[in-house]
């Protein structure tokens, strides 16, 4: 059975630098396909809205030879200023921009491609913010989009989930599941979409492996990169128990120590008339 580590190491700078340390690598497995969908082209000018630690606007830099105007859009301070510094030696200028996604600070038309990875299920009214993107782009403009699926399409996370249900306060499974439950499926993603504007609305379900050291080190960078506020006080036996529930429910994806499990996301693309 693993042996909880001390209290030192559920320290964290920040929950920016937690995110951009441990989610960055997992959420940017599934850019490339939003890339893919769009069919990103030399000299456009590009938006990423909830943009966090910029790791869509960073894999531009290898994926296009000389993008446009290329513009990183968040409402938290904390994580423009990790992107900032993360993207200071690109071969790229990024532009960026603190503000609400639902209330962008642009002229109409000024994009002909707006990304969203994994930030629309975190928002209050996300049919405003695709409706603001398809105000932004131009005509024959492209959106490119990526949520989670269903939390049981995830086990890892189910299990998390069942685990802080049962050893954490209620509102850090209530935390977990959200992102989950917005807009996991994908017809309600389409419709969502559609509902903004845009026309021609495809959606795709993508499966990547994720790996982690241990189920601890699991449960560990969720907390220091998102869970901070309804978990970080937990005490070392609550860790515990939800680390031991988590090595059992989890144990045919565990192999000598190390976690592996698939995660599945959709993403939706679509275009302006």
């Amino acid at each position: 059975m693993t042996e909880i580590n001390n209290d030192n190491d559920w320290q964290f700078a920040g929950i920016a630098d937690g995110y951009e340390k441990y989610l960055a690598p997992v959420l940017s497995k599934w850019t490339d396909a939003m890339f893919e969908k769009t069919e990103l082209s030399e000299g456009e000018d590009v938006l990423d809205f909830a943009c966090g630690t910029g790791i869509v606007t960073r894999r531009l830099a290898d994926s296009v030879d000389t993008p446009g105007t290329v513009v990183g859009l968040d409402v938290e301070p904390a994580m423009l200023e990790v992107a900032r510094t993360t993207a200071s030696s690109l071969p790229i200028n990024v532009q960026w921009y603190e503000a609400n996604a639902e209330q962008m600070p642009f002229s109409d038309e000024s994009f002909d491609v707006a990304y969203c990875q994994q930030g629309l299920q975190f928002m209050d009214n996300p049919t405003d913010a695709l409706t603001e993107a398809h105000r932004v782009l131009r005509p024959g403009g492209r959106l490119a989009v990526g949520v989670w699926s269903k939390l049981d399409d995830s086990p890892h996370y189910a299990a998390l989930t069942a685990a802080l249900e049962k050893f954490a306060p209620q509102q850090a499974a209530a935390a977990m599941r959200a992102p989950f439950d917005a807009l996991s499926s994908p017809d309600k993603l389409r419709r969502c979409i559609e509902s903004a504007g845009f026309e021609e609305v495809q959606t795709e379900a993508i499966t990547h492996q994720v790996s982690y050291p241990s189920a601890e080190e699991f449960f560990r960078r969720e907390v220091v990169s998102w869970l901070a506020d309804p978990v970080g006080d937990l005490s070392e036996s609550s860790r515990h128990a939800i680390v031991t529930m988590l090595e059992r429910s989890l144990e045919r994806h565990i192999n000598d120590g190390t976690l592996q499990a698939p995660m599945k996301a959709l993403i939706a693309w679509g275009m302006k008339s």
